[in-house]
């Protein structure tokens, strides 16, 4: 096993400690998203790469986007934000689902053509139930069920 700083398990027992801090969530959703990467067998793209957040054999370039909680400004669906400056910039949007538990990888063009963009085209709602047990935003959530890897 690799020597691990002692400074880095002081940090990681800081945000274990302090779970409900503002910080939290960010600090929560990069490793989520760095594990996430790593389990697909991505390459992280630079920290200031514009456009997506890593590359992959198939997928080529992708920009990673998690949900971990019901969107209550959307009715309780769950939310995918931040679209609107990764139009032409990556090859697919990978939706982490951390409510269910699902990976999407979403063609661009389906999500910027094909998708129902709101919030000036910088999200798209799905049902978080995936329609089982709702009948909301059923255009989109038809479309991302489609995508699931």
């Amino acid at each position: 096993m690799a020597h691990i700083p002692q400074s880095r398990i002081d940090n990681i027992q800081f945000i274990i400690d302090n779970q409900d801090e503002d910080f939290s969530p960010v600090m929560h959703s990069w490793i989520a998203e760095t594990r996430i990467i790593k389990e697909i067998g991505g390459e992280q793209a630079p920290v200031n790469q514009e456009g997506y957040d890593y590359t992959h054999k198939v997928y080529n370039k992708v920009e990673l986007k998690t949900v971990y909680e019901r969107d209550w400004h959307c009715g309780g669906r769950l939310a995918i934000r931040g679209l609107k400056n990764k139009k032409n910039k990556c090859d697919y949007i990978h939706v982490h689902d951390g409510v269910n538990n699902k990976n999407f990888m979403i063609p661009h063009d389906v999500v910027f053509y094909e998708m129902k963009l709101d919030g000036n085209d910088n999200r798209f709602i799905f049902s978080g139930s995936y329609n089982k047990t709702d009948n909301q935003a059923t255009h989109n959530t038809g479309i991302i069920q489609k995508y699931e890897i």
